[in-house]
């Protein structure tokens, strides 16, 4: 299905789906970020599947690292590589960037630990997911806790959402319903990455993009 040259489409929300098969709007074309849909056989893929039966997509992914002084990652590319032959987008595109993996970052590390000796830092991550029902990854904890223990940063931050569950990243700061349970429940999560750190921890809200019915 071809996508108009001259026209505007929207970012698709995996929260969107059910009530775009449902309703069928008139939308452009959608952009879809890749990395979230690379798992052969899951779910996020078969709702991908049917979305591209009836509009143009765009795959925009952060994963290429095309800066990066590691090889491309062939497994990611192989898994890119798979989706764009079964959902044949428009246009693929990612950042003129590198990205930080696991492991092959110990370049990046060296660079860091020459600033701090010459400048104090602020840590500010995306990965703790503290909103999410998943438990805190206990690799992340160990190698961000190395690296505070490395730099000895004034300040370690990260934000009030979540990003992951039963495994799935999603590359995104997903927001929190607005109850009481989610404040016990988040504080606890909050207590525990500090003592996992032995720091404290500065939370940064989130934009609400979305609302739960709980709030």
């Amino acid at each position: 299905m071809a996508a108009p040259r001259h026209n505007c489409g929207i970012g698709l929300r995996f929260e969107h789906i059910d009530r775009i098969l449902r309703e069928r709007p008139e939308i452009p074309w959608l952009e879809v970020l890749s990395d979230n849909y690379l798992r052969s056989g899951s779910v996020q893929q078969d709702y991908l599947f049917a979305i591209a039966e009836h509009y143009p997509l765009s795959l925009h992914g952060v994963g290429m690292s095309l800066g990066s002084v590691d090889p491309l990652d062939n497994e990611y590319f192989k898994q890119l590589k798979d989706l764009i032959e079964r959902v044949n987008p428009e246009r693929v595109s990612d950042h003129l960037c590198w990205t930080l993996k696991f492991p092959g970052w110990s370049v990046q590390q060296d660079y860091l630990f020459a600033i701090a000796e010459h400048y104090p830092l602020s840590l500010h991550g995306v990965g703790m997911s503290l909103g999410s029902v998943d438990p805190l990854d206990n690799e992340y904890f160990t190698r961000l806790k190395t690296l505070i223990e490395r730099v000895n940063p004034e300040r370690v931050s990260d934000h009030l959402c979540w990003t992951a569950v039963h495994g799935m990243v999603t590359h995104d700061l997903i927001p929190l319903p607005y109850t009481d349970e989610t404040v016990i429940y988040v504080a606890a999560r909050i207590r525990e990455a500090q003592e996992r750190l032995e720091r404290e921890l500065v939370i940064e809200n989130v934009s609400s993009y979305l609302q739960y019915k709980q709030s």
